[in-house]
């Protein structure tokens, strides 16, 4: 929600609003599968078809697990989940901000989406767009490199 589908380019606002008023989008309502294990099966819907839900399948095993659990006291099986927005970033939850000498403000934070931090900050402080700058540290857990704009 709120991620762009169209762009308009032009020379003046009066022709990019004429082009605006051209542009339709219509949407498709498909049907979702929200649970990995149904979304996995043979006949769910696929997300990007012909591929198969599943892109890849790995079985790690070392040893051999059905010795061990032979000589084990109690043997739990079970299936396990976490909440569906739980992460393992190890970035800290902080930021670090202050206006540069041209009256920019930049804001020193790790985001995963620095395009819509820097609109959601510019439109909490009434500000335009052009005015923040986010610089994105290197972050743990995504390996991502640092990202400057």
């Amino acid at each position: 929600m709120g991620e762009a589908v169209a762009a308009v380019a032009a020379v003046s606002e009066q022709i990019a609003a004429e082009a605006l008023s051209h542009i339709m989008v219509k949407y498709e309502v498909l049907p979702a599968v929200l649970d990995p294990v149904l979304a996995a099966k043979e006949d769910a819907p696929q997300l990007h078809p012909p591929e198969k839900n599943k892109y890849l399948f790995t079985r790690i095993v070392q040893g051999d697990v059905s010795k061990w659990f032979a000589k084990a006291d109690v043997v739990v099986e079970s299936t396990y989940s976490t909440p569906g927005w739980e992460h393992g970033y190890m970035e800290p939850e902080a930021a670090l901000a202050f206006m540069d000498d041209n009256g920019r403000l930049i804001v020193h934070a790790p985001q995963h989406h620095p395009f819509t931090g820097r609109d959601f900050i510019a439109d909490m402080l009434a500000i335009d767009r052009s005015r923040v700058r986010i610089i994105c540290p290197t972050m743990g857990g995504q390996f991502r490199r640092q990202v400057r704009f």
